[in-house]
């Protein structure tokens, strides 16, 4: 009991069906719209969200005009990782392979 549910939809931006009841976004992260209030909130956020560079990963997201990191680096700096990734950006990917 109490596990989390995958999310039945990950989707940027559009109209919310009454079958997706978790989404994704760049300001927030994760939602579950379950009323018309989540739903015109979200709908809101989209439309005042532009396509903008995220001050910290450098990746295209919507974000609304006044935010500059995205839901992801927001959430990675409330846990305590490096205010930049610099010293990520020439790191190869994590594996369990040798060299």
């Amino acid at each position: 009991m109490g596990a989390a549910s995958a999310p039945s939809t990950v989707s940027v931006g559009g109209a919310i069906s009454r079958r997706e009841l978790t989404i994704y976004e760049h300001n927030f992260g994760f939602w579950e719209i379950d009323g018309q209030v989540e739903q015109a909130f979200f709908e809101y956020v989209q439309r005042q969200s532009v396509q903008k560079t995220c001050d910290r990963c450098e990746r295209r997201v919507r974000l609304m005009p006044a935010k500059t990191l995205c839901a992801s680096c927001a959430s990675a700096l409330e846990c305590g990782a490096p205010r930049t990734m610099s010293r990520y950006r020439h790191a190869g990917p994590k594996t369990g392979a040798g060299p």
